[in-house]
């Protein structure tokens, strides 16, 4: 198999290995799962780790991070999600996301703090139910500031939407914003 930018069977096997990490990888991560893969369909080559850099689409690029992901087009749609339903529970009430959180034992969790009357937070709410559709291993909450007033307290929630990661129970990070390819990074860097 010829490896180039322009062979839409490298591509392809591109696109397998991202989705098979959620859609992103670092440059080091997906370079070493290629040429793992490119050794399981045995392919040697000198410089085989330039070629397999040299062969991501331009489109899977960014000049911003370190990150190769598929692009935002390509991502699934709601009819490849079909009977898959989104797990996003609504949590009202401190002693609820305190059960949630222990009931996720090890998995990711993220809680999206949001309100109604956030223009932004509506606006991403799609986004955050296909992310819940599209990774399943993860457990996807939602708190509504304004009638939880004492979690975003808690949490110090200044501005929404605002999105906190844990894991065991445990608090590893937040995302301010409404950005969803970067909420998507901040989870698969979690995960």
């Amino acid at each position: 198999m010829e490896l180039s930018s322009s062979c839409p069977r490298w591509c392809r096997v591109i696109e397998d290995v991202l989705d098979e990490a959620g859609g992103a990888l670092k440059w080091a991560d997906l370079r070493e799962l290629l040429l793992q893969r490119c050794a399981a369909l045995g392919l040697h080559s000198r410089h085989l780790s330039l070629r397999v850099l040299a062969s991501i689409p331009e489109s899977f690029l960014s000049d911003k991070d370190p990150w190769v992901r598929r692009p935002r087009a390509k991502r699934k749609t709601p009819s490849d999600l079909e009977g898959k339903s989104p797990q996003v529970t609504f949590c009202d009430g401190d002693a609820m996301l305190d059960q949630e959180l222990r009931m996720a034992l090890d998995r990711l969790v993220v809680v999206d703090f949001a309100s109604p009357q956030c223009g932004p937070c509506q606006r991403l709410k799609p986004e955050v139910a296909q992310l819940a559709s599209e990774l399943p291993e993860v457990c996807f909450l939602e708190v509504d500031v304004e009638t939880n007033s004492g979690i975003a307290d808690k949490y110090r929630i200044h501005s929404i939407p605002t999105f906190l990661f844990f894991k065991s129970q445990e608090l590893l990070g937040r995302y301010e914003g409404s950005d969803p390819d970067g909420l998507t990074l901040e989870i698969l860097q979690h995960k």
